[in-house]
C-alpha cells in the first residue's frame, strides 16, 4: 500500500539524522498513523549502533519521555512492530504486565510479531560477551554454536549492518553483498571477518580519504564514480556524498576496513544467530 511505502521511505531514509526534530514533534502529537510512523522512525534511529550520536540520543530521550504516557507507550510498541525493531525488547516484555490494557495487549502482540526471545533475553545478562574473549576463544565458541535465523536478521538492523551491506541480489548495491558470502567463506572465516574487519577487505571497499580543494576531508568507500562525480559512502553515518571530481584535491586509498568491530557486545548465542542468518541467505 502507499502507506506501507511511506513507512519504509521514512524509516530507511539516509537523511533521518537531519529530520529527527520533526519526527519528535510529530510523534508527540499522538495523531494516528502519521504519529506512529514518526515513532517508527525514532525507534529505528534510537536503536542503531552506528551513525552520529546526537540524533540517536535525541530520539532515545524523546522515546523515554514519551513512555510515561500510556497512549504513547502503546504507540511506541506498535511503532517497533512497524519498524521490525527489537532494540526495546526488554521494555516491551515488561509492558505485558502494564496496568493499561491497551499497552499490555500491544506488548503481547509485538512479542509475537517480532519473535522476541523472552527467555533468551533474560539469559543474556548472565552470558559472557564476545568482546570479553580473545579472537581465538570467540571463534572456538561460535563456530559450533547455533542460534536462530530470526534473531540474526534482527541483529543486522540493530548492529547497523543494513547501512552498508546488501542481503539480496535484488537490493540496490551500496556495499559488500552478503547474500552469497557463506558460499565463499566457511563459518570460521566469516566469523573472523566480522570480528577483525580489516584482516580481509572485500575488493573495492577499503577506506578512501578524499581531500577537497576547500580544505574539507571526507572518509568512506567509493560506491560509484563516473560522469565527473564520485559517490562516497560514510559508513559511520550511513550517508552517501556526491562529490564533483573537479573539487577533489587529493584522494588516498587505505588498506583498512570501514566496518567497525560490531560483535563485541554480542553473546556467543547472538553471534551464532548472526552467522546462521548470513549462511541461510546462500541456501536454496
Amino acid at each position: 500500500s502507499s502507506f506501507q511505502q511511506a513507512q519504509a521511505a521514512v524509516i530507511n531514509t539516509p537523511s533521518i539524522d537531519d529530520i529527527y526534530p520533526l519526527l519528535i514533534d510529530e510523534a508527540a502529537k499522538l495523531d494516528g498513523e502519521s504519529s506512529q510512523l514518526a515513532d517508527s522512525a525514532l525507534v529505528s534511529l534510537a536503536g542503531r549502533r552506528f551513525g552520529a550520536s546526537a540524533p540517536r540520543e535525541a530520539a532515545a530521550k524523546a522515546l523515554d519521555a514519551g513512555w510515561a504516557n500510556p497512549a504513547r507507550r502503546a504507540q511506541i510498541i506498535m511503532a517497533a512492530v512497524t519498524a521490525r525493531d527489537t532494540s526495546r525488547a526488554a521494555q516491551i516484555i515488561a509492558a505485558q504486565n502494564d496496568a493499561d490494557v491497551a499497552v499490555a495487549r500491544a506488548a503481547t502482540y509485538a512479542i509475537q510479531q517480532l519473535n522476541i526471545d523472552v527467555a533468551g533475553l533474560a539469559a543474556r545478562a548472565t552470558q559472557p560477551k564476545v568482546g570479553e574473549m580473545s579472537v581465538d576463544q570467540a571463534l572456538a565458541a561460535v563456530v559450533p554454536a547455533k542460534g536462530t535465523i530470526v534473531r540474526g536478521q534482527q541483529l543486522t538492523r540493530e548492529l547497523g549492518c543494513v547501512a552498508c551491506h546488501t542481503f539480496s541480489s535484488s537490493e540496490t548495491p551500496k556495499g559488500p553483498d552478503l547474500s552469497k558470502i557463506s558460499g565463499i567463506l566457511p563459518r570460521r572465516e566469516l566469523a573472523e571477518a566480522i570480528l577483525v574487519p580489516s584482516k580481509t577487505i572485500s575488493q573495492g571497499f577499503s577506506a578512501t580519504t578524499i581531500e577537497l580543494k576547500n580544505g574539507t576531508s571526507l572518509l568512506g568507500f567509493v560506491v560509484s564514480e563516473g560522469g565527473g562525480t564520485v559517490i562516497l559512502r560514510n559508513a559511520a553515518e550511513a550517508k552517501n556524498t556526491k562529490i564533483a571530481q573537479t573539487d577533489i584535491a587529493k584522494r588516498t586509498s587505505m588498506e583498512v576496513s570501514l566496518m567497525p568491530p560490531v560483535a563485541g557486545d554480542l553473546t556467543v548465542s547472538e553471534f551464532a544467530s548472526l552467522l546462521d542468518y548470513i549462511e541461510s541467505l546462500s541456501k536454496p
